[in-house]
């Protein structure tokens, strides 16, 4: 800017309508904006919306159908039959914990458990008989 040339001021007509094309231009930008931008929505984003919801549609066909066939590498080999001799393991230490069951619900009652579920098991696999007071 050179130094011979005077500022313009507010009351400067030259200036008030320099200001008042700005706003103009300003607002008609404004509005070409919007204008592009919701046609641009409705033209461009329902074919990228379909494209999306079509490949959201197609990994879930994969999904279901991985988890119905259920491939080895997804759910592991199946596991061994279980040996006599841990199947002989496993019910004596169901016996062992019934029986400590029964002996704390002895302690903290003075009595004999009517049934299993009383003294807390949840086992439908065994039985309790009481014979007599003390005995079962």
């Amino acid at each position: 800017m050179p130094h011979n040339v005077p500022p313009k001021t507010p009351a400067d007509p030259q200036f008030r309508d320099s200001k008042s094309a700005l706003l103009q231009a300003a607002q008609a930008a404004i509005a070409d904006g919007k204008t592009k931008q919701g046609s641009g929505r409705r033209g461009g984003g329902s074919a990228g919306r379909s494209v999306f919801r079509g490949a959201l549609a197609v990994i879930a066909l994969a999904g279901a159908v991985v988890l119905i066939i259920q491939p080895g590498w997804l759910v592991g080999p199946p596991l061994p039959a279980e040996e006599p001799a841990i199947k002989r393991a496993s019910a004596m230490l169901v016996l062992v914990q019934e029986m400590d069951r029964i002996r704390s619900f002895q302690a903290r009652s003075g009595r004999l458990p009517t049934s299993l579920t009383e003294a807390g098991s949840g086992t439908p696999d065994v039985t309790y008989k009481v014979r007599g007071d003390a005995d079962y």
